[in-house]
């Protein structure tokens, strides 16, 4: 894999926000219906997105200190992926269209605030788990990049329906 440098990463990352505010012009109604047969709605997958940057911050990158280098992280993986992706799809069904939009921008800037006080060197380095796996910052932001372009495609390929 190539080597982002952190810089590209966190534009990267930050994409989410503008395609975010971008979905306040339409209705709430189209937001809040699947966007397909057994698929979230609109809104299900802007706040699984926030959940899940929610989760990092206070799990993943709560240890990791600009002014300190860690060794080791303590975070668990032992999460039921299922049952928290169903939350976010009943958060999204108990929160306004506004409100989802709102607290997905907040919770990603907040994510990219921490990413950016991280120092550069600390983005290729492995952090290990106390339960025994591994973390590096430039692949999991990579792949959470990755994430976001595979729901904002979603998002789009709906909403070119409308």
């Amino acid at each position: 894999m190539t080597n982002l440098t952190k810089t590209t990463l966190i534009e990267g990352y930050e994409k989410l926000i503008p395609f975010v505010e971008s979905l306040q012009q339409f209705q709430c109604y189209l937001l809040t219906r699947p966007i397909s047969a057994e698929k979230w709605s609109v809104m299900g997958i802007t706040s699984h997105l926030m959940l899940w940057d929610k989760y990092y911050i206070e799990h993943a990158f709560h240890s990791i200190d600009a002014n300190a280098e860690i060794t080791e992280l303590s975070a668990s993986y032992e999460i039921d992926v299922e049952a928290f992706n169903q939350s976010a799809i009943t958060f999204a069904e108990q929160t306004s269209r506004d409100n989802i939009i709102k607290l997905t921008i907040e919770t990603r800037k907040q994510l990219l605030q921490k990413l950016k006080h991280i120092p550069a060197a600390y983005f290729t380095k492995e952090y290990h788990y106390l339960e025994g796996t591994s973390f590096v910052i430039h692949d999991f932001i990579n792949d959470m990049i990755g994430h976001d372009h595979h729901h904002m495609a979603q998002t789009e390929k709906y909403l070119a329906t409308l």
